[in-house]
């Protein structure tokens, strides 16, 4: 049995990563889009926001789990 967000079309369901993304924390929005929209390593990440590379890590764990709670609230609607 399809998810609600598995019957979205395409543009939908990017629409609705980009407002999950946007209720991140900056620093989460940001190590979001390098690592996901631009492939930038964790290293390239970190020398750009002028953060370890292990903050870099953290933070994209952290912005995972917290769009995954986003995207599972989105999926029930």
């Amino acid at each position: 049995d399809p998810s609600a967000l598995d019957r979205l079309d395409h543009g939908q369901r990017r629409e609705i990563l980009r407002a999950a993304v946007a209720t991140l924390p900056p620093r989460q929005q940001a190590v979001v889009v390098w690592r996901v929209y631009h492939d930038m390593t964790f290293a390239e990440i970190a020398d750009v926001e002028q953060i370890t590379t292990n903050n870099a890590k953290v933070s994209y764990c952290h912005a995972v789990r917290n769009l995954q709670k986003a995207l599972a609230g989105e999926a029930i609607r």
